[in-house]
């Protein structure tokens, strides 16, 4: 995400914050079903790249490669939905059909193309996930832990120190309403929710995640308007290298003028800037 000034700026009171409460529910949050924390091997990175077919026949996969990836860990840690699937929209919790947004013929071309694209994309995912219930029910008891907020406070945690603790603790003050469901919960005997947050906490926080969710759409535009020239994991082209840090000062001057206001702010704008300069 962009940090600084009228976007979210993390600091080390509220990255403290956020460990000291995972420290207190970390516990619970970890599945006792058996089925689902025992460990298996797995291949993380299944995509297009990775996968081979026969020419002559694409349904039959003769080679999966890009295995230095694969670890064995528990079941529900896993990436068990490929990426192969392509479908990056918001969290899908049922198998529900996917429909069209009502108003798709009326959108602008480019609008419905990408409303069309996120219907096909989603309905595969859910086609993906309607063949795991009905053949293998471990796997998806694991893709159902999967996209519960237990599961979104484990992955969160990990990334605190990666300004991850805003969502996180937005998560965290929700969870009191759900904390009698948790089945670790329900094993020590259901003791009540360890943590508390005074009704300017919670106003903090839900400032603190609207800033931050502001700060990751507008990465998400840098991104569109680099297209190709994205770096994907910190690195690009050879050829491409000048022109594309030439896009991101621009970027940056963009921000600037935007949410500065003050010789302050910049520094704080430059101490948050995720790219090199």
């Amino acid at each position: 995400m962009i940090c600084g000034p009228g976007l979210y700026v993390p600091t080390h009171a509220k990255k403290l914050a956020a460990l000291h409460s995972y420290i207190r529910i970390a516990k619970f949050l970890v599945p006792i079903d058996p089925s689902i924390t025992a460990s298996h091997l797995w291949h993380d990175d299944l995509h297009d790249e990775n996968i081979f077919v026969d020419a002559k026949n694409p349904t039959e996969i003769t080679g999966i490669i890009d295995w230095q990836s694969a670890q064995v860990a528990p079941l529900f840690d896993h990436v068990l939905d490929p990426s192969v699937l392509d479908y990056e929209g918001s969290r899908i919790e049922d198998l529900e059909r996917p429909k069209l947004p009502d108003n798709t013929k009326d959108l602008p071309k480019e609008e419905q193309a990408a409303a069309t694209r996120l219907y096909i994309n989603s309905s595969i995912l859910v086609g993906w996930r309607r063949l795991v219930h009905s053949k293998n029910p471990i796997l998806y008891r694991a893709i159902q832990f999967q996209i519960s907020d237990y599961f979104n406070l484990l992955n969160f945690s990990r990334r605190l120190f990666e300004a991850g603790e805003a969502h996180f603790r937005s998560i965290l003050a929700r969870l009191e309403e759900t904390w009698a469901d948790l089945p670790a919960v329900h094993a020590a005997g259901n003791p009540c929710f360890p943590l508390a947050f005074s009704e300017s906490e919670l106003a903090e926080i839900e400032a603190d995640v609207e800033a931050a969710t502001h700060g990751i759409e507008l990465m998400e535009e840098f991104k569109a308007q680099l297209g190709a020239l994205w770096p994907d994991k910190g690195a690009v082209r050879h050829e491409d290298y000048e022109r594309t840090k030439a896009l991101l000062r621009q970027l940056k001057d963009e921000v600037l003028q935007e949410y500065a206001r003050s010789d302050e702010d910049k520094a704080l704008f430059e101490l948050f800037w995720p790219f090199d300069d």
